[in-house]
């Protein structure tokens, strides 16, 4: 499985916070493309295809989340292994980021409650934008409250990041810099994409996360949605009606995670319907050592991954829909 960490994105976030009020950049342009793929009929899952189908459904979907195979991302407070758009877990990021900034007047335009800051230089070229409506004016990050964040060009760490993101229907339950705290939004996701290696991921689309917790070390949060294009190295998958909840523990690394989705993708042909049997749990960099999800196809047929170890997974088939097994398949996550 291949997908580059867009969430660089995250150091962006962090580097803000030093200079919202008021450093300069230069203006950037471009962001990239990626045709949504439209949805597919269901593929019909044999053991020729069967590695296709369960890497495709499971890393698309998964990756929405930040929690497939790969390198490290950032989902909510907690860092953890990942790659994909966890973006949820960066937009709350950025809202703990900004919640001090409104409090002390630490930004560069202010217009009633709206406060932004435009140009802000990103560490190694290029530039991003950033505002906030604090809707109540109440200087600090309540429910109604709305932000967007839109990149140009920019270059962090040779994550050169492109198009924007905008939040709105944030619901807030407490302070979400302090525990315990629950948050809610809805994200809209236009043309962001990342390069990174030669690589570009680029996402597409709605969806509304939430997020929890009550102690700081524990983070529980859902991505969910009816929608969403996501283009990783060349090919576009669409991913409908998607639910991935997780758990991350910012004290021993580990994670958990539950996926349902519909993903459709020309790498596998079709469509197929993934849907967790048993909870992946993983730890730190690693890929999940225990867990089970299923992936449907057409005519009931299907191919069921299971998590062996950090390196190895089984993949049982069943060509025609029978409920019985009819070939099993060992091979490894970093070859699905």
């Amino acid at each position: 499985m291949s997908n580059i960490s867009l969430w660089k994105l995250v150091g962006v976030i962090s580097f803000s916070a030093t200079i919202l009020a008021g450093c300069g950049g230069g203006s950037g342009g471009g962001n990239g493309g990626g045709t949504a793929a439209a949805a597919s009929a269901p593929v019909t899952i044999t053991s020729a295809n069967a590695p296709q189908v369960a890497g495709a459904s499971y890393d698309n979907a998964v990756g929405l989340n930040g929690a497939s195979s790969g390198g490290g991302v950032l989902t909510g407070a907690v860092t953890q292994t990942g790659s994909g758009f966890d973006v949820g877990g960066v937009l709350a990021t950025a809202l703990r980021t900004a919640q001090p900034l409104i409090a002390t007047g630490q930004f560069s335009g202010v217009t009633g409650a709206v406060i932004s800051s435009n140009n802000i230089a990103c560490t190694n070229g290029g530039n991003f934008s950033f505002s906030l409506d604090d809707v109540d004016n109440s200087g600090t990050i309540t429910s109604g409250d709305t932000m967007s964040i839109s990149f140009a060009n920019c270059n962090e760490a040779g994550s050169i990041l492109n198009g924007s993101i905008a939040l709105t229907g944030l619901v807030v339950t407490g302070d979400i810099t302090t525990f315990p705290y629950t948050l809610q939004f809805t994200m809209q996701m236009n043309n962001l994409q990342a390069q990174e290696n030669g690589l570009t991921d680029i996402a597409n689309g709605a969806a509304t996360y939430s997020e929890s917790s009550t102690d700081g070390v524990v983070t529980t949060s859902r991505l969910s949605g009816a929608s969403v294009q996501y283009t990783s190295a060349g090919v576009t998958a669409t991913i409908t009606a998607f639910q991935i909840d997780s758990t991350d523990n910012a004290g021993t690394g580990a994670y958990t995670f539950n996926v349902a989705a519909t993903v459709s993708s020309p790498s596998m042909g079709g469509s197929a319907t993934i849907v967790t049997n048993t909870t992946f749990q993983g730890n730190g960099s690693g890929n999940p050592f225990v867990g089970q999800a299923k992936a449907t196809g057409a005519n009931n047929s299907s191919v069921t991954l299971t998590a062996i170890d950090t390196v190895n997974v089984r993949l049982d088939v069943d060509e025609d829909g029978d409920g019985v097994t009819d070939s099993t398949t060992n091979t490894t996550w970093s070859a699905l």
